[in-house]
Formats: structure tokens, sequence, C-alpha cells
């Protein structure tokens, strides 16, 4: 029963974090096509200044970014190198996706 509680609480917090993240991105969208219509992102890219940034959030499942010692799992010793050499790798492939807009939009990573 306390396993079956564990994978419970465990999925909980990726969904609550998942339905966060599109909550944001939802609410982030509404207000630049509020500001800036049907056309949003090529207006955003040619009318980009400090006023009119955009915010991007992106939902990241933690167990693709942090890497364990696995002979030391029971210390929860994380292999920080690591891990940071795949956030900043994850951080690129997301900015990469951004194009011509990345100048005009501030990503935001909800990572659990």
């Amino acid at each position: 029963a306390e396993r079956i509680s564990e994978v419970v609480s465990g999925y909980g917090e990726l969904w609550s974090s998942q339905i966060l993240t599109a909550l944001l991105r939802l609410r982030s969208n509404q207000r630049l096509i509020q500001k800036f219509g049907n056309d949003s992102m090529s207006n955003l890219v040619e009318t980009s200044t400090a006023s009119h940034i955009h915010h991007n959030f992106v939902y990241v499942d933690a167990r693709r970014v942090i890497t364990i010692d696995e002979e030391a799992i029971k210390d929860g010793a994380v292999v920080w190198d690591i891990s940071e050499e795949k956030l900043l790798q994850l951080f690129e492939e997301e900015e990469a996706k951004l194009a011509d807009a990345r100048n005009s939009i501030i990503l935001h990573f909800i990572i659990t």
C-alpha cells in the first residue's frame, strides 16, 4: 500500500506540473494575442522591445536532466557535471525552437 501511495503521489506531482505549465502558457499566449492579434508571433518579432516580452513555459520531467550516481544511490548523490550539461543542452534545444523570436521571448522551465 505504501508503494502504491508513492507512485500515485509521484504521478500527481508530474500531472500538476504539466497542468501548471499549460495554464501559464495559455495565459501568456492570451496576453500575446490581446496585444498583437492573431498573427502574434510575427508581430512580436517585428516589434521586439523590452515592453513586448513574451513568456514561454516549458514542462521538463526532471528525470531527463538529473543524473544519479548508481553506486551512491542510497546517499542520493547527484552527478552535477552531467546534470548541468543535460540542462544546458535542453535549454539550447528549447531556445532553438524559438528561431527569430528568441530575443523577444523569455523561457521559463517548470521542472519536477
